[in-house]
């Protein structure tokens, strides 16, 4: 099953504009995925993959606008399908990217993209807003980082290694999250347009997809941009699926995961600290995440989780649930149906 959460910060920010033109609409959204204002409002709370995926359509369907506002014009739907077919017609994945890139600047000229090739051994694609202050976020700078990475990686049907991602803003509240966008280091404030490192020789990889294939894809944002099994080897993303294959009364142990991997423990843990993570650390995250699922269903009382979850009590579930989200378990038990909600005069989203 696919349990993967998001942080807070993603929703706020496809939802943005919608509070801004109707809060009623933005309160609906919620409700149909049955999130409460409190969830989006609280810094450490996280919600369900799927929800997140269901609000951006939906949010970018109402709004008409494939970058949620915040670029000076709107992109209107169906832009990135057409991208996507576009960059098929290439014969490798540099000539891909440079076809991206020609194709941005001629719909819009609020944002370039640009390819850089340093001879033979370093190639970049960076990321220029005409007005980077609409970007409140920084969401439009991530978003098209991540569609020319998980691009690259999808058309070539590989995971090409990223030396680094270079930020020109700093660290957001959700910098934790970067790992599983981009398998690599990160880096911010840096002077210069935001963009992402590697090596140019994976420019040369043979486009595998057809112009089908790629409309696909797009027919399925955010999806395919979000999906831990498509061009993140990051080594935290390998620890967590391979401790997601476990059953949730026997956690598989630190050595079991390493030889799955086929590495030694010591390169793990290694590798884990190169990340910024670490072992209990991704454990931490599953358990949140199984928690945060299952509550999310409707289908579960806290006892019945907690029991699952081999806490000791469902009060002991309920202390570790809030510190890990910052919000009791029953606040994602649909308590965004709550009518009080639903008439508006609350507080915007933060």
């Amino acid at each position: 099953m696919k349990i993967l959460t998001i942080s807070r910060h993603f929703p706020n920010a496809i939802l943005h504009e919608v509070w801004a033109r109707d809060p009623q609409v933005w309160h609906s959204l919620l409700a149909e995925q049955g999130l409460s204002r409190r969830i989006l409002n609280e810094p450490r709370s996280r919600i369900p993959m799927d929800k997140y995926i269901a609000l951006y359509r939906r949010g970018s369907a109402y709004l008409r606008d494939e970058a949620f506002g915040f670029l000076v014009h709107p992109l209107k739907p169906g832009t990135f399908a057409i991208a996507c077919e576009y960059a098929a017609n290439a014969s490798d994945i540099g000539g891909a990217l440079e076809r991206l890139c020609h194709f941005y600047g001629i719909v819009t000229e609020d944002l370039a993209l640009t390819l850089h090739r340093d001879g033979d051994s370093n190639a970049s694609v960076a990321v220029r807003l005409k007005d980077a202050r609409l970007d409140r976020f920084h969401f439009i700078t991530e978003l098209f980082l991540c569609i020319a990475y998980r691009l690259m990686c999808w058309m070539a049907d590989q995971a090409i290694p990223l030396d680094r991602v270079m930020l020109s803003h700093t660290p957001p509240r959700h910098a934790a999250e970067y790992i599983f966008f981009f398998p690599c280091p990160s880096r911010f404030g840096i002077d210069g347009p935001s963009r992402l490192e590697f090596d140019a020789r994976f420019l040369r990889l043979p486009v595998l997809k057809s112009g089908n294939d790629l409309r696909a894809f797009a027919e399925r944002m955010p999806e395919d941009l979000l999906s831990s099994t498509i061009a993140n080897d990051s080594f935290s993303n390998q620890v967590y699926l391979t401790l997601q294959t476990g059953s949730d009364d026997r956690t598989l142990g630190f050595a079991e995961v390493a030889r799955e991997l086929a590495l030694s423990e010591q390169t793990l843990r290694r590798r884990l600290r190169a990340e910024a993570s670490s072992f209990q650390t991704i454990k931490d995250d599953l358990r949140r995440d199984k928690a945060i699922f299952l509550l999310s269903t409707g289908a579960h009382t806290i006892a019945d989780i907690a029991e699952r979850l081999a806490f000791s009590s469902p009060a002991a579930f309920s202390r570790a649930f809030k510190k890990w989200t910052g919000l009791p378990p029953r606040e994602y038990q649909g308590q965004a149906s709550d009518q009080a909600l639903l008439r508006g005069g609350v507080a915007p989203p933060s």
